[in-house]
């Protein structure tokens, strides 16, 4: 049978990688001419292996073949209905998890936001409980990294793209955090977001979903498991702000909501998981999440480059508000637009924003949707959106980075985005301090 991976990213060189360890000769396709791990496959390349690159000719596929996807191939690239013809089955990178025999439980994490502090809580609960574990998915670390790892758990992330095309993939406990208007430009409707989502649910021994998904989404699995701030009808909940178990508090007081969802989800994965678990509240620090990155004349600047949808930006709204008790907000956003649709906004977050500034490609969708009372102003690149935040900002301001978009329009990543925002606020610290 011929294995055939496409894309030369991070994924698909570690899914060559591992597929070249048990198969004499693989067909490597990019639609890029110079894919980033072009230079890591000719290292590993032999006389057998082939490599199509500037173009997805799917001619060259073999019948009976397996076509392993990186995530982030859309979906109109992709012939499905004349490659099944053909017997060639069409597989994520994430199934191939489950080729292992013998494989640690699998933990899978899924929704528009809060999957990365989500796992971080799962594996820090897990290890207080004496159990080890891995992470990968949709982070730096692909998941196929994990299939030589031998422990506990592993923690999967999983992303719509690679839930979309998903054959054989079965969670043990799958996780659905919440769902948000998200990568319209790639699924291409609602519908079609929400039912590659709900795959991680339906095929998984036991599911934990946010409770007010099971509304209006159908869910296909007969141990399931809900959780929702201060809703009885929850199978986890909160009372007072603080979250029972068993009809006793196991936390203080947690003032923030998201924060409490967050841990509803990861306790009621503990507790599936384990018998009378140990658990405590732990908040991860993730890379440019929220992050404090500097105070310059007195201004808070924060570091939010993670947020790459409205709902994460609003959520950051939310928690600033609740820092910095009626902060006055300058209000950066900007990168690639995820969809073209105008989307809802809870015009009272923008009550604290006294401008916003709208950067990059979607600057334009951007001044549709922010209330008309907020300042706008738009630029091209963030380090004109820095200079114009510096000068609007005053004593006690925040000027808070949540962009509620992609950063493919300028930069490789979310982490290369956030890195340059660091990097362009050091010059302006220095130039203060000159």
């Amino acid at each position: 049978m011929q294995h055939v991976v496409i894309g030369l990213g991070k994924t698909g060189i570690e899914l060559a990688r591992y597929l070249k360890k048990h198969h004499q000769a693989i067909l490597v396709m990019d639609s890029r001419a110079k894919p980033p791990e072009l230079p890591a496959w000719r290292a590993i390349q032999t006389d057998q292996d082939r490599c199509i690159l500037g173009q997805l000719n799917w001619s060259e596929v073999n019948n009976n073949s397996t076509i392993w996807l990186s995530p982030g191939l859309p979906p109109n690239l992709l012939p499905d209905d004349a490659l099944v013809a053909r017997s060639i089955q069409i597989k994520s990178d994430i199934d191939i998890l489950m080729t292992r025999q013998q494989r640690p439980k699998i933990i899978a994490v899924t929704g528009s936001n809060g999957k990365s502090t989500v796992v971080e809580m799962i594996q820090h609960l897990l290890k207080i409980n004496g159990f080890s574990s891995a992470i990968a998915g949709n982070n730096a670390r692909p998941a196929v990294t994990l299939i030589d790892n031998h422990v506990d758990y592993w923690i999967v992330e999983v992303s719509s793209f690679q839930l979309h095309y998903s054959a054989d993939f079965s969670p043990d406990v799958g996780l659905l955090l919440n769902i948000s208007v998200d990568h319209q430009d790639w699924h291409q409707s609602m519908l079609h977001y929400i039912n590659s989502k709900i795959k991680c649910i339906n095929r998984a021994s036991c599911a934990i979903v946010y409770r007010p998904i099971l509304s209006n989404t159908p869910i296909k699995n007969t141990k399931l498991i809900s959780f929702d701030d201060d809703n009885p009808s929850a199978d986890w909940t909160t009372i007072n702000q603080q979250i029972y178990a068993a009809g006793k508090p196991i936390t203080g007081v947690i003032h923030m909501p998201i924060q409490r969802l967050n841990l509803l989800a990861a306790f009621a994965t503990i507790h599936a998981l384990v018998d009378q678990p140990v658990v405590e509240v732990y908040q991860p620090k993730l890379p440019y999440r929220l992050a404090l990155t500097a105070v310059i004349n007195d201004c808070y600047w924060y570091n939010d480059s993670k947020a790459t949808n409205i709902a994460a930006m609003q959520a950051a709204l939310q928690t600033i508000n609740h820092i910095h008790s009626q902060p006055i907000v300058v209000l950066i956003l900007g990168g690639f637009a995820k969809c073209e649709s105008i989307p809802e906004i809870d015009d009272t977050l923008f009550q604290i924003v006294k401008c916003v500034i709208a950067f990059g490609q979607a600057a334009d969708w951007i001044s549709h949707w922010v209330p008309k009372s907020t300042q706008v102003v738009r630029c091209e690149h963030l380090i004109d959106t820095m200079t114009i935040a510096d000068r609007q900002s005053h004593d006690a301001d925040v000027v808070l980075f949540s962009p509620a978009c992609a950063s493919f329009d300028q930069y490789t990543s979310y982490l290369e985005r956030g890195r340059h925002f660091d990097e362009l606020l050091r010059n302006i610290s220095e130039t203060v301090s000159c």
